[in-house]
């Protein structure tokens, strides 16, 4: 089934290095658009470290396109099992698609993957480190954890697409901005995305996600009001 929406890159790091900005607990809505049209709806929950705010501790998300009787699901549940460790389950469902689900357990210098779908099971494991990110299609809060490691220069990561196995190297750096976007919330701090994965992060003052924009893609997700 064609559906209209081009892959979009789920983003869950491995590693928390040094934060520039601070973070806090966050929930709410982002509306995903193409060409100013909605064409589906993200609710997400994020959770910080209480000693560490500019940690992760835990991350949920669960988009649908269309919001309303939609033909595509997509879901994650991220959480840190230790101070460089982490586990993740992915979840895609839908009209004419292949139900299945990732597991993908991530340390300091490994990453082990492992698909479980209607053909059975299988594994994986890749090299993991400081800078690796885990890429799934579709959902846009865990973006928030390439902001965290996003340095005042251009910082040099590499995204994995667990599903395919596929490597790409980008660049984040983080820059001073006065834009206001959406004119309800202050967007003050900016990620800038270079290279393999293109585009921008949006945060608040407080390190709540605001918008993501990837025009590489034609698609951005927004904050709801």
């Amino acid at each position: 089934m064609n559906l209209p929406l081009r892959v979009l890159p789920l983003v869950v790091c491995l590693v928390a290095g040094p934060v520039p900005v601070s973070a806090q607990n966050d929930q709410g809505v982002l509306i995903i658009s193409r060409g100013g049209q909605e064409i589906g709806r993200e609710s997400f929950r994020r959770v910080a470290n209480a000693s560490d705010p500019s940690v992760v501790d835990s991350l949920t998300s669960i988009a649908r396109f269309p919001a309303t009787k939609p033909a595509l699901e997509l879901s994650a549940i991220w959480g840190r099992s230790g101070p460089e460790a982490f586990t993740l389950l992915l979840d895609r469902r839908g009209t004419g698609v292949a139900t299945s689900q990732i597991l993908v357990a991530g340390g300091r210098s490994r990453i082990t993957v492992r698909l479980v779908g209607k053909g059975g099971e299988s594994a994986n494991e890749f090299p993991g480190g400081a800078g690796v990110v885990v890429l799934e299609d579709s959902l846009f809060a865990p973006y928030l954890q390439i902001a965290a490691l996003a340095g005042e220069k251009p910082t040099p990561m590499t995204a994995l697409y667990p599903r395919s196995g596929r490597r790409v190297a980008f660049q984040a750096e983080r820059v001073a901005t006065a834009t206001t976007n959406p004119p309800d919330h202050d967007a003050i701090q900016k990620i800038r995305l270079t290279g393999g994965l293109s585009g921008e992060i949006q945060l608040d003052a407080g390190g709540r996600l605001i918008r993501i924009v990837r025009p590489d893609l034609g698609v951005e997700a927004a904050r709801a009001p």
